[in-house]
Protein backbone atom coordinates (compact mmCIF):
# COMPACT_ATOMS: atom_id res chain seq x y z
CA UNK A 1 0.00 0.00 0.00
CA UNK A 2 2.99 1.79 0.61
CA UNK A 3 4.35 1.72 -2.34
CA UNK A 4 1.41 2.63 -3.90
CA UNK A 5 0.57 5.70 -2.39
CA UNK A 6 4.80 6.67 -2.89
CA UNK A 7 3.59 5.94 -6.88
CA UNK A 8 0.43 7.93 -6.35
CA UNK A 9 2.29 10.78 -5.10
CA UNK A 10 5.06 10.73 -7.81
CA UNK A 11 2.59 10.32 -10.47
CA UNK A 12 0.91 13.75 -8.83
CA UNK A 13 3.87 15.79 -8.93
CA UNK A 14 4.82 14.36 -12.17
CA UNK A 15 1.17 15.33 -13.59
CA UNK A 16 1.66 18.95 -11.94
CA UNK A 17 5.73 19.57 -12.97
CA UNK A 18 4.36 18.05 -16.38
CA UNK A 19 1.31 20.61 -16.45
CA UNK A 20 3.93 23.13 -15.20
CA UNK A 21 6.28 22.23 -18.11
CA UNK A 22 3.23 22.69 -20.73
CA UNK A 23 2.70 25.83 -19.18
CA UNK A 24 5.86 27.33 -19.44
CA UNK A 25 5.86 25.97 -22.93
CA UNK A 26 3.05 27.89 -24.10
CA UNK A 27 3.79 31.06 -22.43
CA UNK A 28 7.17 30.96 -24.40
CA UNK A 29 5.57 29.84 -27.20
CA UNK A 30 3.34 32.55 -27.39
CA UNK A 31 6.15 34.94 -26.50
CA UNK A 32 8.19 33.16 -29.05
CA UNK A 33 5.76 33.61 -31.66
CA UNK A 34 4.96 37.46 -30.59
CA UNK A 35 9.06 38.21 -30.91
CA UNK A 36 8.61 36.00 -34.37
CA UNK A 37 5.79 38.91 -35.43
CA UNK A 38 8.25 41.98 -33.74
CA UNK A 39 11.08 40.61 -35.93
CA UNK A 40 9.59 40.05 -39.35
CA UNK A 41 7.85 43.52 -38.97
CA UNK A 42 11.30 45.05 -37.97
CA UNK A 43 12.53 43.01 -41.26
CA UNK A 44 9.77 44.89 -43.41
CA UNK A 45 10.46 48.22 -41.69
CA UNK A 46 14.32 47.71 -42.08
CA UNK A 47 13.39 46.91 -45.99
CA UNK A 48 11.37 49.82 -46.26
CA UNK A 49 14.06 51.94 -44.39
CA UNK A 50 16.98 50.51 -47.24
CA UNK A 51 14.62 51.35 -49.70
CA UNK A 52 14.20 54.99 -48.55
CA UNK A 53 17.80 55.44 -47.58
CA UNK A 54 19.08 54.16 -51.26
CA UNK A 55 16.33 56.87 -52.79
CA UNK A 56 17.74 59.61 -50.60
CA UNK A 57 21.17 58.87 -51.52
CA UNK A 58 20.48 58.36 -55.16
CA UNK A 59 18.73 61.98 -54.82
CA UNK A 60 21.78 63.23 -53.16
CA UNK A 61 23.89 61.94 -55.87
CA UNK A 62 21.79 62.85 -58.50
CA UNK A 63 22.19 66.77 -57.06
CA UNK A 64 25.58 66.43 -56.36
CA UNK A 65 26.13 65.91 -60.55
CA UNK A 66 23.45 68.71 -61.23
CA UNK A 67 25.79 71.02 -59.06
CA UNK A 68 28.81 70.17 -60.78
CA UNK A 69 27.09 70.18 -64.42
CA UNK A 70 25.78 73.66 -63.35
CA UNK A 71 29.03 74.51 -61.72
CA UNK A 72 30.59 74.09 -64.84
CA UNK A 73 27.84 76.21 -67.04
CA UNK A 74 28.42 78.81 -64.54
CA UNK A 75 32.40 78.53 -65.47
CA UNK A 76 31.58 78.62 -68.91
CA UNK A 77 29.33 81.53 -68.93
CA UNK A 78 31.99 83.40 -66.77
CA UNK A 79 34.61 83.19 -69.11
CA UNK A 80 31.97 83.79 -72.26
CA UNK A 81 31.53 87.07 -70.20
CA UNK A 82 34.67 88.22 -69.46
CA UNK A 83 36.17 87.47 -73.02
CA UNK A 84 32.83 89.47 -74.51
CA UNK A 85 33.32 92.19 -72.13
CA UNK A 86 36.88 92.42 -73.14
CA UNK A 87 35.89 92.80 -77.06
CA UNK A 88 33.45 95.25 -75.43
CA UNK A 89 36.02 97.34 -74.06
CA UNK A 90 38.53 97.11 -77.45
CA UNK A 91 35.61 98.08 -79.39
CA UNK A 92 34.51 100.88 -76.99
CA UNK A 93 38.27 101.99 -77.13
CA UNK A 94 39.11 101.60 -81.22
CA UNK A 95 35.54 103.80 -81.27
CA UNK A 96 36.86 106.66 -78.72
CA UNK A 97 40.27 106.31 -81.14
CA UNK A 98 38.08 107.00 -84.07
CA UNK A 99 35.60 109.28 -82.86
CA UNK A 100 39.07 111.67 -81.51
CA UNK A 101 40.63 111.10 -84.91
CA UNK A 102 37.36 111.94 -86.39
CA UNK A 103 37.05 115.01 -84.57
CA UNK A 104 40.74 115.93 -85.47
CA UNK A 105 39.76 116.20 -89.10
CA UNK A 106 36.35 118.10 -88.88
CA UNK A 107 38.61 120.29 -87.12
CA UNK A 108 41.30 120.28 -89.86
CA UNK A 109 38.03 120.48 -92.45
CA UNK A 110 37.20 123.44 -90.96
CA UNK A 111 40.09 125.33 -90.05
CA UNK A 112 41.76 124.06 -93.81
CA UNK A 113 44.85 124.15 -92.21
CA UNK A 114 46.05 121.24 -94.54
CA UNK A 115 46.02 123.70 -97.06
CA UNK A 116 48.90 126.57 -98.58
CA UNK A 117 48.53 129.85 -97.30
CA UNK A 118 46.89 130.92 -100.28
CA UNK A 119 44.49 128.54 -100.57
CA UNK A 120 43.34 128.24 -96.59
CA UNK A 121 42.87 132.31 -96.41
CA UNK A 122 40.70 131.95 -99.56
CA UNK A 123 38.70 129.07 -98.15
CA UNK A 124 38.43 131.07 -94.70
CA UNK A 125 36.89 134.29 -96.76
CA UNK A 126 34.46 131.85 -98.97
CA UNK A 127 31.55 133.37 -97.44
CA UNK A 128 32.42 136.96 -97.73
CA UNK A 129 34.05 136.46 -101.23
CA UNK A 130 31.36 134.32 -102.56
CA UNK A 131 30.85 131.99 -105.48
CA UNK A 132 33.74 129.72 -103.82
CA UNK A 133 32.66 125.85 -104.00
CA UNK A 134 35.30 124.60 -102.81
CA UNK A 135 39.01 123.30 -102.82
CA UNK A 136 38.84 120.03 -104.79
CA UNK A 137 40.64 117.68 -102.28
CA UNK A 138 37.12 118.29 -100.16
CA UNK A 139 34.83 118.01 -102.62
CA UNK A 140 35.82 114.19 -103.68
CA UNK A 141 35.48 110.91 -102.01
CA UNK A 142 37.19 107.68 -103.20
CA UNK A 143 38.18 104.15 -101.50
CA UNK A 144 41.16 104.51 -99.61
CA UNK A 145 42.49 101.41 -101.14
CA UNK A 146 43.15 104.61 -103.80
CA UNK A 147 44.43 107.08 -102.10
CA UNK A 148 47.96 106.79 -103.07
CA UNK A 149 47.71 106.65 -106.84
CA UNK A 150 44.92 109.30 -106.56
CA UNK A 151 47.19 111.81 -104.88
CA UNK A 152 49.71 111.44 -107.63
CA UNK A 153 47.41 111.74 -110.54
CA UNK A 154 45.92 114.70 -108.82
CA UNK A 155 49.18 116.04 -107.37
CA UNK A 156 49.51 119.96 -106.73
CA UNK A 157 45.68 120.34 -108.55
CA UNK A 158 44.21 118.73 -104.98
CA UNK A 159 44.63 121.92 -103.46
CA UNK A 160 43.13 123.77 -106.65
CA UNK A 161 39.99 125.95 -105.66
CA UNK A 162 36.69 125.29 -107.56
CA UNK A 163 34.45 128.44 -108.46
CA UNK A 164 31.56 129.58 -109.63
CA UNK A 165 32.92 131.49 -112.64
CA UNK A 166 35.28 133.82 -113.53
CA UNK A 167 34.53 136.69 -111.56
CA UNK A 168 34.71 134.39 -108.12
CA UNK A 169 38.37 133.81 -109.28
CA UNK A 170 39.03 137.62 -110.01
CA UNK A 171 37.40 138.34 -106.67
CA UNK A 172 39.85 135.88 -104.78
CA UNK A 173 42.71 136.87 -106.54
CA UNK A 174 42.28 140.58 -105.64
CA UNK A 175 41.64 139.49 -102.16
CA UNK A 176 45.27 137.37 -102.10
CA UNK A 177 46.75 140.54 -103.43
CA UNK A 178 45.41 142.90 -101.00
CA UNK A 179 46.16 140.97 -98.47
CA UNK A 180 49.19 139.56 -99.14
CA UNK A 181 47.93 136.65 -98.09
CA UNK A 182 49.85 133.92 -101.27
CA UNK A 183 48.80 132.59 -104.12
CA UNK A 184 45.93 129.93 -105.48
CA UNK A 185 44.99 128.09 -108.62
CA UNK A 186 41.02 128.41 -109.08
CA UNK A 187 39.22 126.41 -111.53
CA UNK A 188 35.85 128.08 -112.84
CA UNK A 189 32.84 125.80 -113.26
CA UNK A 190 32.02 128.03 -116.30
CA UNK A 191 35.32 127.76 -118.29
CA UNK A 192 36.79 124.29 -117.42
CA UNK A 193 36.03 121.51 -120.05
CA UNK A 194 36.25 117.75 -119.37
CA UNK A 195 38.67 115.46 -121.19
CA UNK A 196 38.75 111.80 -121.88
CA UNK A 197 41.95 109.81 -123.53
CA UNK A 198 41.36 109.01 -127.38
CA UNK A 199 39.10 105.87 -127.94
CA UNK A 200 41.80 103.73 -129.73
CA UNK A 201 44.14 104.44 -126.73
CA UNK A 202 41.49 103.82 -123.53
CA UNK A 203 40.06 100.77 -125.17
CA UNK A 204 44.11 99.50 -125.39
CA UNK A 205 44.59 100.22 -121.62
CA UNK A 206 41.48 99.22 -120.71
CA UNK A 207 42.31 95.57 -122.20
CA UNK A 208 45.85 95.67 -120.13
CA UNK A 209 46.53 93.49 -117.55
CA UNK A 210 46.33 95.10 -114.30
CA UNK A 211 43.81 98.41 -115.29
CA UNK A 212 42.01 99.19 -112.31
CA UNK A 213 40.17 102.60 -113.46
CA UNK A 214 40.28 105.74 -115.30
CA UNK A 215 41.17 107.63 -112.28
CA UNK A 216 37.94 109.98 -112.90
CA UNK A 217 35.77 106.84 -112.50
CA UNK A 218 37.28 105.74 -108.62
CA UNK A 219 36.15 109.08 -107.18
CA UNK A 220 32.76 109.90 -106.64
CA UNK A 221 31.52 113.84 -106.77
CA UNK A 222 28.49 115.89 -107.21
CA UNK A 223 26.69 115.84 -110.35
CA UNK A 224 28.14 119.48 -111.07
CA UNK A 225 31.84 118.80 -110.57
CA UNK A 226 31.79 116.47 -113.57
CA UNK A 227 34.09 118.83 -116.00
CA UNK A 228 35.99 119.25 -113.15
CA UNK A 229 37.25 115.83 -112.33
CA UNK A 230 36.61 114.66 -115.99
CA UNK A 231 39.59 117.55 -116.70
CA UNK A 232 41.83 116.49 -113.78
CA UNK A 233 41.33 113.23 -114.35
CA UNK A 234 39.87 111.73 -117.16
CA UNK A 235 43.35 110.97 -118.87
CA UNK A 236 44.98 109.39 -116.06
CA UNK A 237 44.86 105.36 -115.85
CA UNK A 238 45.20 103.87 -112.64
CA UNK A 239 47.21 99.95 -112.22
CA UNK A 240 47.99 97.46 -109.88
CA UNK A 241 51.53 96.74 -110.11
CA UNK A 242 54.74 98.50 -111.98
CA UNK A 243 54.82 95.80 -114.34
CA UNK A 244 51.50 95.94 -115.66
CA UNK A 245 51.44 99.57 -115.93
CA UNK A 246 55.07 99.45 -118.07
CA UNK A 247 53.50 96.68 -120.68
CA UNK A 248 50.49 98.86 -121.30
CA UNK A 249 52.66 101.91 -121.62
CA UNK A 250 54.19 100.24 -124.04
CA UNK A 251 50.76 99.54 -125.78
CA UNK A 252 50.15 102.80 -125.78
CA UNK A 253 53.59 104.18 -126.83
CA UNK A 254 53.96 106.48 -123.64
CA UNK A 255 51.05 108.24 -124.63
CA UNK A 256 49.10 107.35 -121.30
CA UNK A 257 49.77 109.00 -118.09
CA UNK A 258 49.73 105.83 -116.03
CA UNK A 259 49.83 105.65 -111.78
CA UNK A 260 50.02 102.56 -110.01
CA UNK A 261 48.39 101.67 -106.65
CA UNK A 262 52.13 102.34 -104.48
CA UNK A 263 52.55 106.23 -106.48
CA UNK A 264 55.07 105.19 -109.04
CA UNK A 265 53.85 107.57 -112.29
CA UNK A 266 54.65 107.02 -115.82
CA UNK A 267 54.46 110.13 -117.62
CA UNK A 268 53.56 110.83 -121.31
CA UNK A 269 56.73 110.46 -123.16
CA UNK A 270 58.42 108.38 -121.28
CA UNK A 271 59.30 108.92 -117.92
CA UNK A 272 58.87 107.63 -114.59
CA UNK A 273 58.69 109.10 -111.14
CA UNK A 274 58.84 107.81 -107.77
CA UNK A 275 59.78 106.66 -104.47
CA UNK A 276 58.50 106.93 -100.95
CA UNK A 277 57.30 110.32 -99.23
CA UNK A 278 58.76 111.77 -96.10
CA UNK A 279 55.95 111.98 -93.97
CA UNK A 280 52.10 110.46 -94.19
CA UNK A 281 50.43 113.74 -94.29
CA UNK A 282 47.85 113.73 -96.90
CA UNK A 283 45.85 116.83 -98.35
CA UNK A 284 42.75 113.89 -98.32
CA UNK A 285 41.01 115.01 -95.35
CA UNK A 286 37.28 114.29 -96.40
CA UNK A 287 37.81 110.84 -97.87
CA UNK A 288 39.23 109.51 -94.79
CA UNK A 289 36.61 111.20 -92.47
CA UNK A 290 34.36 110.15 -94.67
CA UNK A 291 35.85 106.57 -94.39
CA UNK A 292 36.51 106.76 -90.68
CA UNK A 293 32.55 107.77 -90.03
CA UNK A 294 31.37 104.71 -91.90
CA UNK A 295 33.64 102.64 -89.87
CA UNK A 296 32.76 104.13 -86.78
CA UNK A 297 28.57 103.74 -87.94
CA UNK A 298 29.80 100.22 -88.01
CA UNK A 299 31.30 99.88 -85.22
CA UNK A 300 28.32 101.60 -83.32
CA UNK A 301 26.48 98.91 -84.59
CA UNK A 302 28.77 96.24 -83.78
CA UNK A 303 29.40 97.59 -79.92
CA UNK A 304 25.71 97.98 -79.70
CA UNK A 305 25.04 94.20 -80.84
CA UNK A 306 28.34 93.70 -78.37
CA UNK A 307 26.45 95.24 -75.66
CA UNK A 308 23.48 93.35 -76.03
CA UNK A 309 25.76 89.77 -75.74
CA UNK A 310 27.20 91.45 -72.89
CA UNK A 311 24.19 91.95 -71.18
CA UNK A 312 22.76 88.83 -72.23
CA UNK A 313 25.49 87.20 -70.73
CA UNK A 314 25.48 88.82 -67.60
CA UNK A 315 21.63 87.59 -67.10
CA UNK A 316 22.65 84.05 -68.21
CA UNK A 317 24.91 84.22 -66.35
CA UNK A 318 23.35 85.86 -63.06
CA UNK A 319 20.39 82.80 -63.28
CA UNK A 320 23.11 80.34 -63.67
CA UNK A 321 24.57 81.29 -60.07
CA UNK A 322 20.70 81.37 -58.98
CA UNK A 323 20.51 78.24 -59.73
CA UNK A 324 23.65 77.10 -58.64
CA UNK A 325 22.90 78.31 -55.31
CA UNK A 326 19.37 76.88 -55.58
CA UNK A 327 20.98 73.21 -56.28
CA UNK A 328 23.49 73.97 -53.14
CA UNK A 329 20.56 74.61 -51.09
CA UNK A 330 18.28 71.64 -52.08
CA UNK A 331 21.63 69.30 -51.92
CA UNK A 332 22.08 70.72 -48.30
CA UNK A 333 18.15 69.76 -47.56
CA UNK A 334 18.73 66.24 -48.81
CA UNK A 335 22.14 65.70 -47.15
CA UNK A 336 20.26 66.31 -44.17
CA UNK A 337 17.16 64.34 -45.41
CA UNK A 338 20.40 61.47 -46.14
CA UNK A 339 21.19 61.62 -42.68
CA UNK A 340 17.89 61.43 -40.83
CA UNK A 341 16.56 58.22 -42.82
CA UNK A 342 20.29 56.65 -42.19
CA UNK A 343 20.08 57.05 -38.79
CA UNK A 344 16.60 55.59 -38.61
CA UNK A 345 17.98 52.66 -41.04
CA UNK A 346 20.82 52.37 -38.77
CA UNK A 347 18.11 52.39 -35.57
CA UNK A 348 16.03 49.44 -37.01
CA UNK A 349 18.98 47.57 -38.13
CA UNK A 350 20.46 47.37 -34.91
CA UNK A 351 16.78 46.35 -33.73
CA UNK A 352 16.20 43.76 -36.07
CA UNK A 353 19.87 41.99 -35.63
CA UNK A 354 18.93 42.20 -31.43
CA UNK A 355 15.73 40.55 -32.04
CA UNK A 356 17.14 38.19 -34.47
CA UNK A 357 19.52 37.41 -31.68
CA UNK A 358 16.50 37.05 -29.10
CA UNK A 359 14.51 34.77 -31.51
CA UNK A 360 17.46 32.22 -31.93
CA UNK A 361 18.02 32.48 -27.67
CA UNK A 362 13.98 32.32 -27.29
CA UNK A 363 14.17 29.07 -30.02
CA UNK A 364 16.88 27.02 -28.27
CA UNK A 365 15.02 28.28 -25.27
CA UNK A 366 11.80 27.05 -26.44
CA UNK A 367 13.54 23.62 -27.95
CA UNK A 368 14.96 23.05 -24.00
CA UNK A 369 11.31 23.60 -22.66
CA UNK A 370 9.74 21.25 -25.09
CA UNK A 371 12.46 18.63 -24.34
CA UNK A 372 11.94 18.77 -20.53
CA UNK A 373 8.15 18.85 -20.86
CA UNK A 374 8.81 15.86 -23.22
CA UNK A 375 10.86 14.06 -20.38
CA UNK A 376 8.45 14.54 -17.49
CA UNK A 377 5.67 13.11 -20.08
CA UNK A 378 7.47 9.70 -20.37
CA UNK A 379 8.25 10.08 -16.93
CA UNK A 380 4.70 10.21 -15.96
CA UNK A 381 4.04 7.31 -18.29
CA UNK A 382 6.36 5.37 -16.92
CA UNK A 383 4.76 5.85 -13.40
CA UNK A 384 1.53 5.11 -14.61
CA UNK A 385 2.36 2.05 -15.83
CA UNK A 386 3.81 0.76 -12.65
CA UNK A 387 1.19 1.92 -10.69
CA UNK A 388 -1.32 -0.16 -13.01
CA UNK A 389 1.23 -3.13 -12.34
CA UNK A 390 0.53 -3.28 -8.83
CA UNK A 391 -1.84 -5.92 -7.08
CA UNK A 392 -5.05 -4.44 -6.00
Amino acid sequence: MQEEADLSNDLTSLENRLENERSQAASKQAEFSKLQADLKAGRDEEAARQAELEAAQAALRDLLDQYQQQEEQVEKLATAYQNEQTSMFALLDDLKNKKARAASLEAILKNHSNFYAGVKSVLQEADRLGGIVGAVSEKLSFDPHYQTALEIALGASSQHIIVEDEGAATRAIDFLKKNRAGRATFLPLTTIKARQLPEQNQSRIEASSGFLGIASELVTYEPGLENIFQNLLGTTAIFDTIEHARAAARQVRYQVRIVTLDGTELRTGGSYAGGANRNNNTIFIKPELDSLLGEMEQQSQKLKAQEQQVESLQSQLSEAKQALEAIKSEGEQARLTEQRVKLAYEQIAERVAELSQLEQLQEQDLANQTEAAGLAERKKWKSGCRLSRLPK
